[in-house]
């Protein structure tokens, strides 16, 4: 289980890495051959992980760091913005866990904190340096909702684990939430308008169904290539493990 699970997560972080995102959360599937597994994938990928929760069990001292800040350039991303410069903090948090991964794995054991007074903790002290709090959460709807009902700075959420809750939760706070549902079938987008002061006064979201119409990216089809050639080594065929 533990080198098929560094497969899956290799190849995810590869991917991920090479659509430039500025900052993946990490999620409990990511934990599963371990930390020090995804720890060196960020430092190989220069992934750039962040967990505000996510910390050592034993010392309960962080594995990554909290959040991430951009420093943006309207001006240069569209037309008619009231104002020069943008700052975005972006932080992750994941559902408590006592234990993220195997306990026979030779490493020191990883948790997952309460995400709620974390998420107090972390905001009040991007507040002072950010235009825009970005939450990225991973886990159970129901402490999503705890935290959105009780931290109204944050401006925007990208949801992963029980995404099938987003519908349900932006009928009772009023964040907006993103949620990539079906497994990947779908891309989910969400646009924060602004003011002149840098208040978030509104939001839009885009959801594309990732049909047959749109093309391969030729990068991406080789990397899915090589993904099944290695999980075929590794797992076998049918064929192999019955002559076995």
């Amino acid at each position: 289980m533990g080198d098929i699970s560094k497969v899956k997560t290799g190849f995810l972080v590869k991917g991920l890495s090479h659509l430039g995102y500025d900052a993946i959360n990490v999620g409990t599937a990511d934990l599963n051959a371990g930390g020090e597994f995804v720890k060196h994938l960020n430092d190989q990928y220069s992934a750039d992980f962040i967990s505000a929760n996510l910390v050592y069990a034993n010392t309960n001292e962080p594995v990554f760091r909290p959040y991430k800040i951009l420093d943006l350039d309207p001006v240069n991303m569209a037309k008619n913005i009231p104002f020069t410069s943008l700052r975005v903090g972006i932080f992750g948090l994941l559902e408590p866990r006592d234990m993220l991964f195997s306990g026979t794995l030779n490493e020191p054991p990883m948790k997952s904190l309460d995400p709620f007074p974390i998420a107090l903790q972390t905001v009040a002290e991007l507040k002072g340096q950010v235009d825009v709090i970005i939450l990225l959460y991973y886990g159970r709807g129901n402490f999503l909702e705890d935290i959105l009902k009780n931290v109204p700075e944050i401006d925007a959420v990208a949801m992963g684990g029980e995404y099938f809750a987003a519908n349900r939760l932006e009928r009772e706070v009023t964040t907006p939430i993103g949620a990539s549902s079906t497994m990947g079938k779908f891309f989910n987008g969400i646009t924060l308008q602004l003011n002149a002061q840098k208040e978030v006064i509104g939001s839009d979201q885009i959801r594309i169904a990732l049909t047959e119409q749109i093309a391969d990216d030729p990068w991406y089809l080789n990397l899915v290539q090589e993904y099944e050639a290695k999980s075929r080594e590794m797992v076998g065929t049918p064929q192999s493990r019955a002559q076995q």
